[in-house]
């Protein structure tokens, strides 16, 4: 949720400026904004992905910085709130939840392919670009973090249950990863038809 909303320009990836720019805003000096950007990016690609938000042994940092975002800019109650006014953020959090497969697929479809058309390492099919974006790992195959990360990093929120149904919809051999051909079927059915 914090790397979307601080992802501007809805490309999947946070740049060091757009970093800097939420760590500024929540209280960080440019120094400690920097410091804490270099320690996601370990392999110095100058942006960060979904994936690197993740990182071991950052956990304890991510989370910090987190509800500090979430407190200045997604209304995160903090520890004085009273139980009112958390039951209602939390109350608000689960009306934007999808709650359907379908609502979340098509919620992403839309996303990837706009970010695709943005993005400058479009090869000019989407369906495949949006399939390369989400395999972080460059396996060939997406596991369920990645499409979790993907739904997240589009800025589809889901709830629980539509995350223990994606990788039963999307994994039609069952062998826990989901190749290209059942990524297409599952998220862009109609471009399977048109023989894509």
């Amino acid at each position: 949720m914090v790397f979307h909303d601080m992802d501007r320009d809805k490309n999947g990836k946070l740049t060091r400026s757009e970093f800097e720019d939420g760590a500024l805003a929540v209280g960080y000096s440019l120094s400690q904004a920097n410091t804490l950007f270099n320690k996601f990016d370990r392999g110095g690609k100058g942006y960060l992905k979904p994936s690197d938000w993740g990182v071991l042994g950052l956990g304890k940092i991510v989370e910090r910085f987190s509800v500090s975002y979430m407190q200045k800019f997604l209304g995160l109650p903090d520890i004085t709130a009273t139980p009112e006014q958390v039951k209602r953020y939390w109350h608000t959090q689960e009306l934007r939840s999808v709650r359907s497969l379908p609502a979340a697929i098509n919620m992403c479809r839309a996303h990837a392919l706009a970010r695709a058309s943005r993005s400058s390492q479009s090869t000019g099919d989407p369906v495949f670009d949006t399939f390369r974006f989400i395999d972080q790992d460059n396996s060939g195959g997406l596991s369920l973090t990645e499409l979790r990360d993907a739904f997240h990093a589009m800025g589809v929120s889901i709830s629980q249950n539509v995350m223990d149904q994606i990788m039963s919809i999307f994994d039609k051999d069952k062998n826990g990863t989901v190749n290209y051909y059942e990524f297409t079927q599952t998220m862009f059915p109609r471009s399977q038809k048109m023989g894509r």
